[in-house]
């Protein structure tokens, strides 16, 4: 038997963990959180990864930040090398 019995998204992590996730800095993590993009847990400092997630989406959606893809410095991308 595994000894993870509940879903990942129930998964808490703190705030730096968070902002590292989402690839933004904590201040610009915070700032989520005060708009109330991103719940927070009930034990304080931490979030749920679900909570994340969907923060994330929701202020990519209203145009809070933008998506990853869209990112002029570091965007996330998939690079594939190609030999012959």
């Amino acid at each position: 038997m595994s000894k993870l019995n509940k879903p990942i998204r129930s998964m808490l992590i703190n705030r730096y963990d968070g902002a590292r996730v989402l690839h933004i800095s904590d201040i610009a993590f915070k700032e989520l959180v005060t708009e109330g993009y991103i719940k927070p847990d009930r034990r304080k400092g931490f979030y749920r990864l679900g909570s994340i997630i969907d923060g994330h989406a929701e202020a990519v959606r209203m145009n809070r930040i933008v998506a990853p893809h869209e990112r002029t410095i570091n965007p996330a991308i998939l690079a594939c090398g190609l030999t012959e």
